[in-house]
């Protein structure tokens, strides 16, 4: 499966998005450096832990440093960075594929050396007994899920922090759409709805987090759900002035087309024509029209036409079901000059089978029309 690209994986990106989190104490200072730390500005909240936690998360970080300056850790480490590197760099899906596999076997090795740390971690969480705390385990879960490139430690921490309510109000968006970045990666749809859902209510908009929120509709086989929840971002984008991506639109109407969901069609097919109107976005709204609807030959054709008329055609076949419809309908003029854009397009051959019968059936029925007189309309028909 092709890796979404909402974000880069950069662990360092994610910890300059995030802030620094030693200035809440998480990284036990040396004795002799303790005057000049606690004369150091301080970022963050200012925690008072409790007796038991506080013992327990001085002898995790005490261990966490340790574990973080071995030789093998440092090296593992340095192999996951490269393999995120070659994963970023990857272009084809065969080569995102592998680097992807790759990129995972080398985030495992690194886990499975610092496991020991991670069993500590995930026992100190036991020991919170209080906000304070609840936030300080969650620098500490951070720290070590983004040394290790583990989306889960990641997001757990990051978890802790909004669940203490000590996360500043401006910052608290930014948590809740990384919170909800991690849980669709690991398919918990619903819990990156609810943090997502936070995240866009709260003003964030960067790395196509309105996208990202209506996938996690999607991904509960909800397409209505997805929809309005697209639709309502593109709206308020519109009304902020900001710029509406052209995929948002494109990814709607594919998921009109593919739910058959008609009510959506018209915001969604309009809206991709306004903001991309080319061959492609025109026939991305044409097919999906015809696929929604139960029009009879009538209608059809009109839908075709529209196609020609717009120059959408992308491929043979979208030619073929027009003469298909030209020949069943007696209008074999329209069938000789669709016949004949087909060609020269490149999309159909000569000898293309579809293309040749209705050649033969069009200019059959147009002598038999000659003969008896009955051509009246042809002209018409090719308006």
């Amino acid at each position: 499966m092709v890796r979404t690209r909402f974000l880069t994986r950069s662990a360092l990106g994610l910890a300059l998005a995030l802030g620094s989190l030693a200035g809440v104490g998480m990284i036990a200072a040396p004795a002799h450096a303790a005057k000049k730390e606690k004369e150091a500005p301080q970022s963050g909240p200012k925690l008072k832990l409790s007796k038991d936690y506080q013992a327990a998360s001085n002898a995790l970080i005490i261990a966490w440093n340790a574990a973080k300056a071995k030789p093998e850790v440092v090296a593992a480490q340095a192999e996951v960075k490269a393999a995120g590197a070659t994963l970023d760099a990857a272009t084809t899906v065969s080569a995102q594929k592998a680097a992807q596999t790759t990129f995972d076997q080398k985030v495992a090795a690194l886990m499975g050396l610092i496991q020991p740390e991670v069993d500590q971690f995930n026992a100190l969480v036991t020991k919170v007994a209080g906000n304070d705390d609840r936030y300080h385990a969650g620098t500490i879960g951070f720290d070590m899920g983004n040394f290790g490139l583990s989306q889960a430690l990641q997001r757990q921490g990051l978890q802790l922090q909004v669940d203490s309510g000590l996360v500043a109000a401006d910052r608290l968006p930014l948590y809740n759409f990384f919170i909800g970045r991690f849980a669709y990666y690991a398919k918990d749809y619903a819990g990156a709805q609810k943090a997502l859902g936070a995240a866009v209510a709260g003003g964030f908009h960067d790395n196509d987090a309105d996208r990202l929120l209506a996938e996690t509709f999607f991904g509960q086989n909800d397409a209505r759900g997805g929809l309005a929840s697209l639709k309502s971002s593109v709206e308020a984008a519109r009304a902020a002035g900001r710029p509406v991506p052209s995929s948002w639109l494109q990814r709607g109407l594919v998921v009109v087309n593919d739910a058959i969901v008609p009510e959506h069609y018209g915001f969604f097919s309009t809206g991709l024509i306004q903001t991309k109107p080319d061959a492609r976005s025109w026939n991305s709204a044409i097919y999906a029209l015809r696929r929604i609807t139960k029009y009879g030959n009538e209608e059809s054709i009109d839908v075709v036409r529209l196609m020609d008329r717009t120059g959408s055609y992308l491929n043979g076949s979208d030619y073929s079901e027009y003469l298909q419809l030209g020949v069943l309908m007696g209008l074999p003029r329209e069938v000789l000059a669709v016949a004949d854009k087909a060609v020269a397009s490149g999309k159909m051959t000569a000898s293309d089978q579809t293309l040749t019968e209705a050649r033969r059936i069009a200019q059959a029925r147009l002598k038999q029309d000659t003969d008896q007189g009955l051509v009246r309309g042809y002209e018409k028909d090719l308006a």
